[in-house]
């Protein structure tokens, strides 16, 4: 099945049906625990939630059954079905953990988990929390949506991540480096996950101090207006940094692509800056804009192969181009 999300695999959000329309849409009121339960829920009809298992990897040699000395087979609980096999020394993060690192994110109601599911089979699995929404500048146009990623790849295809972003309602750009690096982690599923997954909610105690001098760095830049001359000079800085560095005399064709590249490239971030700019309740020409023109390009038109809606999902946050908006938001300050 197409986004990773096969036969054994649930999902469940208090908001839509995901972008495939497959995940079990229900009432805004339902509670945690309750959305945590229903996305992971036994399907053999056990009153508990699936977990898996460690058990030993066997192949066939000459007609015989042998064990691995290297390798072991992660199964589901309640299906039975090997979901992967991995080195001995791994340590799987079970789901459950995932809703108890996600659970500790809430206060007062805030950052509450509204959606959660599982892919290939139960191999991985995805957590978001969403917190109350804000806005950034003198007027209520320009909201941002806060949230906490939390991903996990039990397949050995990505570490146990914890990524704090936020959504920016107008565009749609996904902004990590709105809370900083301390409070984005990636965690090898080697030693004690016990320990890492608490050390994890530890550090996590300071999300809503970042979030608050996030909103004071964002208002800041949407309060600033940068002359047009340091305005190009930051647009172009941030290409360079996004696509490499543009060839002043071009003579060879692989340096003409490079230079018409940055150009459809500038003409993209341009455009997106004149039309936000002349959008009612936002604020025209200020940095904060600037921002959010490259990151939107990161966002929206830098190209990604990945096979899946998925994967491309998951690669926004915790991959190069996440640390390249950090990057986008620290030079924005510094100017």
């Amino acid at each position: 099945m197409a986004h990773l999300i096969f036969e054994n695999d649930r999902g469940a959000s208090i908001t839509d049906a995901g972008w495939h329309g497959l995940f079990t849409v229900l009432p805004p009121s339902t509670p945690a625990v309750g959305l945590f339960s229903h996305a992971f829920r036994s399907l053999n009809g056990e009153p508990s939630t699936w977990r898996l298992i460690d058990q030993p990897a066997i192949s066939l040699v000459n007609g015989t059954s042998k064990e691995s000395p290297t390798h072991k087979n992660l199964v589901r609980s309640d299906t039975g079905d090997v979901v992967a096999t991995v080195g001995k020394k791994f340590s799987a993060v079970q789901p459950a953990q995932g809703y108890d690192i996600c659970s500790s994110l809430s206060r007062d109601g805030n950052l509450v988990i509204d959606t959660c599911f599982s892919m290939c089979n139960g191999a991985r699995w995805v957590f978001t929390c969403q917190g109350s929404s804000f806005s950034i500048g003198d007027g209520d146009t320009d909201v941002q949506v806060p949230y906490f990623v939390l991903a996990n790849g039990n397949d050995g295809t990505m570490s146990l991540c914890g990524i704090p972003t936020t959504t920016r309602v107008v565009c749609n750009n996904t902004l990590r480096m709105a809370l900083g690096d301390r409070l984005a982690f990636s965690f090898r599923h080697t030693g004690d996950m016990t320990a890492k997954v608490s050390e994890m909610k530890a550090a996590l105690l300071h999300y809503y101090d970042s979030l608050a001098d996030f909103r004071t760095k964002a208002d800041t830049l949407s309060h600033r207006v940068w002359s047009r001359e340091d305005r190009e000079s930051f647009f172009l800085g941030m290409l360079e940094k996004l696509l490499g560095p543009v060839p002043q005399n071009p003579t060879e064709p692989e340096e003409h692509r490079k230079v018409s590249r940055a150009q459809d490239a500038l003409g993209k971030i341009v455009t997106r800056f004149d039309r936000e700019s002349a959008m009612p309740g936002l604020s025209r020409g200020s940095a904060w804009l600037a921002v959010n023109a490259v990151t939107g390009y990161i966002d929206h038109d830098m190209k990604d192969r990945s096979a899946d809606d998925t994967t491309r999902f998951v690669r926004r946050l915790i991959d190069d181009t996440s640390a390249l908006k950090v990057s986008v938001f620290n030079t924005a300050l510094a100017v």
